[in-house]
């Protein structure tokens, strides 16, 4: 995909360092023989919880690339140009050192480690996020010299607990544990939207979806939030979590019931039960940002199987 600068400025956008597309693509190309990688998930759910998710260019990429571009996957993903860092000295010199360069400085140090950081300085250069591949995640968390924010990944993660609570709940009550599921919520959701297997054009019409679009919107307005230090929004965004968990798993009952009058002549007299007069001021309350999330949990709850 063609790199875009002014297109850049309007959206939010995630940097995947190459460990993460080497291990996403050998899973690719033996899909049908093992489960697939944290890499592979979390490179997914990336292309639809992130406007644009981008790479660097460098000499060891041309095994993956060449495995994502046949299943059409490198037209989800955009390279970062040299030309674009060349505004910032350290952008560009962190550029060049993940594109193989020396000419910056040299240090005698594990060079996996410098990587590591390169990255994670280049994304906080550009105001990218940076989603690492596991070993990399393990070194900045190892180092303690990175100092993490809450994200849409979290928010998403705390979704996914509040369902497997009710899914707790259900195994409790009959004593036995025959709910079982290896994989993230919004990951089977999508292999779910594919029929089962991912596929690009599967990926891009979820990902241009108009829920998911508000969803990214709800959460680029969170980020910002957080980052500025207002801990209020996402209090605010946990509480909505459960509430929606606990709407779609309420039954209603016929206990009580009002009686609602047309004034019409002659009057019309229709039973209504309180239930349906909260749900339907409620409707015309929800924040369409939440659709996604109510989309997912109503999967979760109705149509997911291993």
């Amino acid at each position: 995909m063609i790199f875009d600068i002014w297109e850049w400025f309007l959206v939010t956008c995630v940097i995947v360092d190459n460990w993460t597309l080497e291990c996403a693509a050998d899973y690719i190309s033996n899909d049908s023989k093992k489960q697939p990688t944290s890499e592979y998930i979390r490179l997914i759910e990336a292309l639809i919880l992130w406007d644009r998710v981008y790479y660097v260019e460098s000499p060891f990429s041309a095994p993956w690339k060449l495995m994502l571009t046949s299943q059409n996957y490198s037209s989800l993903l955009t390279m970062i140009p040299t030309d674009f860092c060349l505004s910032d000295p350290l952008a560009s010199c962190l550029l060049k050192r993940l594109q193989g360069g020396s000419s910056c400085t040299q240090i005698d140090i594990n060079l996996a480690w410098i990587r590591t950081f390169d990255y994670q300085l280049l994304s906080n250069r550009l105001g990218m996020h940076y989603l690492p591949s596991d070993k990399r995640a393990m070194m900045l968390r190892t180092s303690n010299a990175i100092q993490e924010t809450y994200n849409r990944e979290d928010i998403v993660a705390y979704l996914d607990n509040s369902v497997n609570e009710f899914y707790k709940m259900l195994v409790n009550r009959l004593g036995k544990n025959k709910i079982s599921f290896h994989f993230p919520m919004l990951f089977d959701y999508i292999r779910y939207c594919c029929d089962g297997k991912i596929t690009f054009d599967g990926i891009t019409q979820l990902h241009n979806s108009k829920e998911v679009k508000n969803f990214r919107t709800w959460m680029d307005t969170l980020e910002t939030q957080i980052a500025d230090g207002n801990l209020l929004s996402l209090k605010q965004t946990l509480d909505i979590v459960p509430e929606i968990v606990n709407d779609l798993t309420k039954l209603t009952t016929r206990a009580q019931v009002a009686t609602l009058e047309i004034g019409l002549t002659p009057s019309l007299a229709i039973p209504i039960s309180p239930m349906q007069i909260y749900t339907g001021i409620k409707k015309l309350n929800e924040k369409v940002h939440t659709d996604f999330f109510r989309i997912l949990t109503n999967y979760a709850l109705t149509k997911r199987r291993e």
